[in-house]
């Protein structure tokens, strides 16, 4: 963990009604923490590239255990969603099944330690969302698409973007 820690120490000192001092040593020490968490967000899509049914997990790794719940905002879809707990209390993840008609969208997090510090940092991610089927045009070397048997004819396909497999 990367945090800072301040150490103070509690200890005692009286008399009873006797007149009797305490000698003894007793003291609590407590450490205190006076800095927000830090966080890394990853995510399950390789090129942050998603369209309508793609299903996303967001992954938020806090530098230390988090008090409560954190919760995700993705711009545009969802605000202050509490995020799922995993077998550690400093990471957390979201499932998003995409289903919007915007183009993009920033996930961003919030939360706060045990003590009481909120995560202040700017980590996001953002996904562009493409909804939209990519078009082609065709193209042949033949003028009048009139062909023989031993006619070669390179056909070109243009599409309007770039293709996930070979078309």
């Amino acid at each position: 963990f990367k945090y800072k820690m301040l150490n103070t120490t509690a200890t005692v000192s009286g008399t009873d009604l006797s007149g009797n001092a305490y000698s003894g040593t007793e003291s609590i020490t407590f450490a205190v923490d006076t800095t927000a968490p830090t966080v890394t967000l990853t995510d399950t899509d390789s090129d942050n590239i998603v369209s309508n049914t793609d299903v996303v997990t967001i992954t938020a790794t806090f530098s230390e255990i988090m008090a409560a719940t954190p919760t995700i905002s993705l711009s545009g879809v969802v605000s202050d969603v509490s995020m799922s707990a995993t077998a550690s209390d400093s990471v957390w993840t979201y499932t998003w099944t995409v289903s919007t008609a915007i183009t993009s969208t920033t996930a961003t997090v919030s939360g706060t330690d045990l003590s009481g510090n909120a995560y202040s940092g700017t980590d996001s991610i953002t996904f562009a969302i493409d909804n939209t089927a990519p078009t082609v045009t065709l193209t042949d070397t033949d003028s009048d698409n009139i062909v023989s048997n031993s006619d070669v004819v390179t056909i070109k396909a243009t599409f309007s973007e770039r293709m996930a497999a070979t078309p």
